[in-house]
């Protein structure tokens, strides 16, 4: 195509071969086609490669004309379109930028609550807006932040602005945490979507001179957030990054249900962070707690360590444990050590206390605990994942695999002669192959070897001391290929017959007697 033709259309383009559609330049067509090139989604896709570079690149005149054609709060929001908005963002300059802020003011609000306007918006923040510029943005979106943190997309703008400028979150600071808020904290934390501003706000706002207020009412509503499916989030962040407060605060706020908190799903995240964050002074109290006799019962250890939440916090208090404590842990394990033994919370604990104690654990192998299980066999084995049995039970595979004492058990030569662990079943019922039967067979050949050498020998020796030997012998073979046999009688292996579903041997000969086996 030479020169721009009003007459392009989307349609136009689309009718182009696949191989010449990147031929065609922005500049060739006009903003009319390229609005409708930029909201469909082979032309988005286009559009996006020609911004990247991938298809040859723009120019700084096909920039302007797409600067012009898109840059409005439809474009913004369209489902295809916005992808190429946020490419060119990232290509404009200082006063393309302007040319787009100014288009910008009064849909703020809209654009952070539309499922793709919230993404331009966002790129905005990063790559378009100056500081005058994201501090006008916050306060067009002030009015309107207790609705966007629980929106499903606002919330996203809500954590941009504490990102990437913390010094503009006063407005999410004062609604929530001013004693005539509507909506206190812990509410917010509660929330689907506004636990994750409370968590960013704990991550990136710690010189602002309301957090330490954040904290303390985080602290004082410890135990419910902590028992809350979006709230001990929020708990862990503070604890995380506040170790002074969940030490002096968060910890002792728990420390009554501090066992019962351990075995909970979701208060137990708090309880590890606890263990790992609040410093080494809270996390021996935590120890002591948990390893202190308790009159008319057992230690709350074995109760946490056995159970399937509680053990992660108890493994992460094993592994700080000094080696006065590790020793009293072990003493409490010990008489309960089978029963501990044969639940899986309770075997990853007793592995990480065999890291700690000098004491030596029974029921080790390897650095695991042993699975003590009686197979279908006659023997006790480890019992594997996967059913692995004692020492005559043998694997059991998907469809048959190997079988022990039940299944084949080779084939029974003159003196009995067993197949090594049976024989194997295949998916084919009746169809084997006797590994026994191979190395009888090889290790009969080796033992011939020198048997034949021995023969030859005494043969050259007969030769030389009756002339008339070498007569004979030419007689006999010539006997023999007619069909007579002398001599000794060769053992002939039976081998396994595969069929489409039964199986057998053949014979066996041994000398002039006939033999047959059942391989069963």
């Amino acid at each position: 195509m030479e020169g721009a033709s009003s007459d392009f259309t989307l349609k136009s383009w689309l009718n182009l071969p696949h191989g010449t559609r990147e031929a065609v330049r922005v500049s060739q067509m006009p903003p009319a086609c390229i609005a409708e090139l930029a909201c469909h989604k082979e032309g988005s896709h286009y559009l996006q490669n020609l911004i990247t570079g991938q298809s040859g690149g723009l120019t700084f005149e096909e920039q302007e004309l797409l600067v012009s054609s898109l840059m409005t709060v439809d474009f913004f929001c369209n489902k295809f379109a916005n992808y190429v908005v946020q490419k060119l963002f990232e290509t404009l300059n200082m006063q393309q930028k302007a040319v787009v802020v100014s288009m910008t003011w009064g849909h703020c609000y809209k654009l952070a609550t539309d499922p793709c306007g919230d993404r331009v918006l966002q790129k905005m923040f990063e790559h378009v807006f100056t500081e005058e510029d994201r501090a006008k943005c916050c306060e067009e979106l002030k009015p309107h932040v207790v609705e966007l943190v629980t929106n499903e997309h606002g919330n996203h703008i809500i954590q941009k602005v504490i990102e990437i400028a913390p010094e503009h979150t006063a407005l999410v600071f004062e609604t929530f945490l001013q004693p005539t808020a509507k909506v206190d904290i812990c509410a917010l934390a509660t929330h689907q979507y506004g636990t994750r501003i409370v968590q960013n706000m704990a991550r990136h706002c710690k010189t602002h001179q309301l957090y330490n207020s954040m904290v303390k009412e985080i602290a004082d509503n410890a135990k419910s957030l902590s028992l809350d499916h979006y709230g001990n989030y929020v708990v862990q962040v503070a604890v995380e990054n506040c170790p002074e407060a969940a030490a002096n605060l968060i910890l002792p706020a728990l420390w009554d249900t501090l066992k019962d908190f351990s075995c909970h799903k979701f208060a137990s995240h708090v309880v590890e962070k606890l263990a790992r964050h609040a410093g080494p002074e809270a996390s021996n109290k935590m120890i002591d707690y948990l390893l202190a006799d308790i009159e008319g019962g057992q230690p709350y250890f074995l109760d946490v360590m056995c159970d399937d939440f509680g053990n992660y916090p108890a493994q992460t208090l094993i592994g700080q444990m000094n080696e006065e404590q590790a020793v009293k842990a072990t003493n409490i394990v010990m008489p309960k050590l089978d029963e501990i033994a044969k639940k899986a919370p309770g075997q990853r604990c007793l592995i990480a206390l065999k890291k700690k104690t000098p004491i030596e654990l029974p029921f080790f192998h390897n650095g695991e605990v042993e699975h003590r299980g009686k197979g279908k066999g006659k023997g006790k084995g480890f019992k594997g994942d996967k059913g692995f049995k004692g020492d005559k039970g043998g694997f059991k595979g998907d469809k048959g695999g190997y079988k022990g004492d039940r299944g084949f058990k080779g084939f029974k030569g003159d003196k009995g002669f067993k197949g090594d662990k049976g024989g194997f079943k295949g998916k084919n019922k009746g169809s084997f192959n006797n590994m026994g039967m191979q190395q009888q067979q090889q290790m009969q050949q080796n033992q011939q070897v020198p048997m034949q050498l021995q023969q030859q020998v005494q043969l050259l020796q007969q030769l030389q001391q009756q002339p008339n030997l070498l007569a004979q012998l030419v007689a006999a073979s010539q006997l023999q290929g007619q069909g007579q046999v002398q001599g000794q009688g060769q053992q002939m292996q039976g081998q396994a017959y595969r069929g489409s579903g039964q199986g057998g041997f053949n014979d066996q000969f041994q000398g002039n007697q006939q033999q047959r086996f059942n391989p069963y």
